[in-house]
Order: C-alpha cells, then sequence, then structure tokens
C-alpha cells in the first residue's frame, strides 16, 4: 500500500477563516429602532415588530412580512436570478479571503431585496389596508366626508389620497429606518 500525502495549507486556511465570526444582522437597529414613528409615541421598532409578526388572531393588524418572508423569497441562494450574486460572494470569501466584505455586499443584497418588498407590497403578499384603519386615518387628515368638504374638489382629492394609500408606506419613515450591521465577534 502506497503512502499519500496531501497539502493541508489552503484547507486550514479556508477553516480558520471560517471560524471568525461574522453576524450579519439587518433589520430596525441602533437609534433609529427607539425613534418614534408618528404622534402617538410608537417606535419603528414597535411598529415593524406588529407588521413583521401580525396579531395572535392574524386580523388586526394582518402579518406583513417586510424583513423574513421578502428574504426567504428572494435572498434563496437556490433562486435561478440569485446565480451570478452568488458567484461574487463566493470568490470573495473564498478567493478573495474577505469574509467581512461577503457579509457587507450580502447585507447590500438584503435591502435591496427589503426595498423591493415595500415597492411591491410585499411582492403582492400584504394584505390591503382595512376599511376602518382607512378610516382613522382619514380622521386623523380631516377627510370626514363629502358633506363636510369645503369643495367637491377638496373630497376628491382627500378621497384619492385614501385610496392609494399602502401598508407600510405613508411616511416612508418604516423604510429608512432598515439598515445592516455586520459585527465581528
Amino acid at each position: 500500500m502506497a503512502n499519500v500525502k496531501a497539502d493541508l495549507t489552503e484547507l486550514n486556511r479556508l477553516l480558520k477563516m471560517l471560524r471568525k465570526n461574522y453576524t450579519l444582522r439587518i433589520g430596525i437597529i441602533g437609534n433609529k429602532a427607539t425613534s418614534e414613528h408618528g404622534d402617538d409615541g410608537i417606535t419603528n421598532a414597535e411598529l415593524g415588530t406588529f407588521h413583521e409578526f401580525g396579531s395572535a388572531s392574524g386580523d388586526h393588524p394582518p402579518r406583513r412580512s417586510f424583513l423574513e418572508e421578502p428574504l426567504k423569497m428572494k435572498l434563496n441562494f437556490n433562486n435561478e436570478d440569485m446565480k451570478p450574486f452568488k458567484k461574487i460572494l463566493w470568490k470573495q470569501f473564498f478567493v478573495k479571503n474577505a469574509p467581512e466584505k461577503f457579509y457587507m455586499d450580502l447585507g447590500a443584497k438584503a435591502l435591496q431585496v427589503i426595498e423591493s418588498a415595500f415597492n411591491t407590497g410585499g411582492f403582492g403578499l400584504w394584505k390591503p389596508l382595512s376599511q376602518s384603519a382607512r378610516r382613522a386615518w382619514e380622521k386623523r387628515k380631516g377627510i370626514l366626508g363629502w358633506r363636510t368638504a369645503r369643495s367637491i374638489a377638496s373630497f376628491r382629492k382627500g378621497l384619492n389620497l385614501s385610496l392609494d394609500r399602502e401598508p407600510l408606506t405613508d411616511t416612508g419613515k418604516m423604510r429608512k429606518s432598515i439598515s445592516f450591521k455586520v459585527i465581528k465577534k
């Protein structure tokens, strides 16, 4: 039986690099988490939690995942449209020996996916606003109905604003509060 010798230097280098524990955090983090979203005292993190997980009954508010579901759907390395990005990431990690850059690019891609979720209503999965939510918003904005409107034009303008409303996109504060951070342990 012949003796076989192998040079494991490169494998050991890769294993050492993998042991450097980096963590990628994506969501409403830092001082943006504690910033108040509106006049009602709810923070961005609290509002995000309401929508990300929904209520226990699932009706008010319904789940409108802007983190977990979109990332599972679109940042899945088995998707065909992820192949070019996957090659870039693996090259950074294994060829360029840059695990931190790997996580930075992964975080940037995750933010693109989340932005797309906001632009498409959760890729079409978010439930529309309920009539009660629309009425509450209209009341806060002073859009009380055609009888109390100053003119038909002002009523139409208010009605159009109400009908054009989409979940999680009114002020843009929620969308702007999402970021990522690479942490080296």
